[in-house]
């Protein structure tokens, strides 16, 4: 497989602060120079695993996915399809390549994801505290779906006869 120099990304990650990895790569006669972040599959990553851009990225893209479901609302769409569009256009977004990237990211950047949801919940039931909107929804915390579904993707790999024979060795 050849690399094409224009859709390549050369990317120093490290946690630490002394790392630094200044080797000049070639790809068909270009010197690719380090990027500080990259998007892959649709996940911004930067070279220090905080994800706070993916985060921005993140709440960019629900708060268009909010405003149609205010626009909904007002059209007289009722509690049960505003909460399908929710889980299905806003919710989904906010789950995308989650076990990639939700344990590196801060109690503030939990904080946010969090913020979302209740946006989104107070659309569907305004009157009522987020606890309440919860209940009567039948939605969890946001941040226990998440962990909960990123729990049950590295079971689902642990458990694959295909996966444990590579974590065996």
């Amino acid at each position: 497989m050849l690399l094409n120099p224009d859709k390549t990304v050369v990317m120093n990650t490290s946690l630490s602060h002394m790392y630094k990895y200044d080797c000049n790569i070639l790809v068909n006669g270009v010197t690719l120079t380090p990027a500080t972040e990259a998007k892959f599959l649709g996940v911004f990553i930067d070279n220090k695993l905080n994800f706070n851009n993916h985060i921005d990225y993140l709440v960019s893209k629900t708060n268009s996915r909010l405003f149609l479901m205010r626009q909904l609302k007002v059209q007289g769409l009722n509690t049960e399809g505003l909460k399908t569009f929710y889980t299905s256009n806003v919710r989904s977004i906010l789950l995308y390549g989650a076990p990639a990237w939700y344990s590196f990211i801060s109690k503030n950047g939990k904080d946010t994801l969090e913020r979302i949801q209740r946006s989104a919940t107070r659309i569907i039931l305004p009157d009522v505290t987020y606890e309440e909107r919860l209940a009567h929804l039948s939605i969890p915390v946001l941040n226990d779906f998440i962990f909960e579904c990123c729990k049950v993707h590295f079971n689902e790999i642990s458990e694959d006869e295909r996966t444990t024979h590579f974590i065996a060795e």
